[in-house]
Formats: C-alpha cells, structure tokens, sequence
C-alpha cells in the first residue's frame, strides 16, 4: 500500500447557481496510488453507505475516464437505484469488497449497462478534484514566538 494523493468531492452545489462552491452532503473519494490506482470513499453524512460490501474500487487504468462514475455507482448507490440494472448488478455484488476493473475481478457482468444508465444522473452531479500536498508547517510558531509568553 502507499498513500492518497488526490481526491474527488461528490455532492451538490450551493449559493445561486453553484457559487458557494461545494454543499453537503457530499462524499470525498481518496485516489491512491501504489503499484495501480485505488479509489476509497469517506463519508460527510455516516448515514451514506457504499454499494453492498463494497471499500474500495481499483480503475481499468490510472485516471481512467469511467473511474469516477464506477465510484459514484459504487460509493453514492442511493443515487442510481432508480436505474433498471441496479438490482441486478446489487445482487451481483453481495460480499464483494473491491471492484477491481483492472483485472476484472467483483465486476458484475451487468456493469456496463448500469453505468450507461448512471450517467445522466452523475452528470447532474457536482465534482470537485483537489491534489494533495505536504504543508512544511515548521514556519507556523514563528510568527507567534513573541506572544507565546507565559502570563505573569
């Protein structure tokens, strides 16, 4: 394993038209990356629950274009049960832990059918990418080291 250096912020958006940026509720989904691509989902409301027993997903390749709805599907289910091959693909699903489209594994045969169904409703959705990256915070306290005096 190695560590999360992006991740995606699903939800709606607030404000007039969007410009409150990013509303809840929301899921983060966290792209790690080692020997392939792995994508995990972190909850804004505990109430939201994956597809099944599904933790992470792992993408046909890095960035793969379809990676994002594959996880919205996956992480976001309420949001597609109204499409004609959920249940199946849900039924399909039941133990399963990682969808690894990579190599094929846990990937329901019904799949493609539910993702060309999903996609309308994904593209309504709002999708923020944030990249991650190490802060040097050994410059916090300077600023402060002349306040930080005891009280007499």
């Amino acid at each position: 394993m190695a560590g999360f250096w992006k991740c995606y912020f699903i939800g709606g958006t607030g404000g007039f038209m969007g410009a409150d940026g990013l509303s809840a509720p929301f899921v983060i989904l966290m792209v790690g990356e080692s020997d392939r691509q792995w994508i995990e989902p972190v909850y804004h409301d505990p109430a939201m629950r994956p597809l099944g027993s599904l933790k992470s997903l792992v993408p046909a390749g890095p960035d793969s274009p379809e990676a994002l709805v594959d996880a919205a599907i996956a992480f976001l289910p309420k949001l597609f049960e109204s499409c004609p091959s959920f249940n199946k693909v849900a039924a399909q699903l039941e133990g399963v832990e990682q969808l690894d489209f990579h190599r094929g594994r846990g990937v329901p045969s019904e799949w493609g059918k539910l993702r060309e169904e999903a996609l309308p409703k994904f593209e309504e959705l709002a999708v923020f990418e944030a990249g991650l990256r190490l802060l040097d915070l050994s410059r916090v306290g300077q600023r402060w080291s002349c306040s930080r005096r005891s009280p007499v």
